[in-house]
């Protein structure tokens, strides 16, 4: 229900839903769940424009994503600090955000994740003024999203075969 309230722009409801939730994943201690719920909360407030709020909850996933050792959703939660700080206009620290993100997603090899820290430091870098460095983070987010692609092609097509030769 929540994640339809979401999608249907609907984000007063949807950020009812997910204190409700919140409430009893802290009841039952579920930190995964906590975290999760943290992240969600902070996008609605990301979509809303309330970038403050947003920060806030970024910060309390992230925390409880390193306690957790969880290094997925790390790199994903400081990409999207440091989105939200590119948002703002705040270059400089986004830049700190991004390359934490890309560095732990790097470990986990989550290349679609990967692929949007690239492209997230392409953004940064030519905010910045580093056109050099935005222009390598470019073509390493291309190449990255080029194989992605190509990936996710080649199994469809095999799927595709397989289901022809048996027919």
């Amino acid at each position: 229900i929540t994640l339809f309230y979401t999608l249907s722009l609907m984000r007063d409801k949807a950020l009812k839903n997910y204190f409700a939730s919140l409430k009893l994943a802290e009841e039952i201690d579920n930190k995964g769940l906590i975290s999760s719920l943290y992240s969600n909360i902070a996008g609605i407030y990301n979509s809303q424009k309330k970038e403050n709020k947003a920060l806030e909850y970024y910060l309390l996933a992230l925390k409880m994503q390193e306690a957790n050792e969880d290094i997925e959703e790390t790199g994903r939660t400081y990409n999207l600090i440091g989105n939200l700080y590119l948002q703002q206009g705040k270059s400089g620290e986004a830049k700190k955000y991004l390359l934490k993100s890309l560095s732990a997603l790097q470990e986990t090899g989550a290349k679609n994740l990967i692929k949007s820290a690239y492209e997230n430091l392409a953004l940064c870098d030519s905010a910045l003024g580093d056109y050099k460095g935005a222009f390598e983070y470019y073509k390493l987010f291309k190449a990255l999203n080029d194989s992605v692609f190509n990936a996710e092609s080649s199994g469809k097509m095999d799927e595709l075969v397989g289901k022809f030769e048996t027919e």
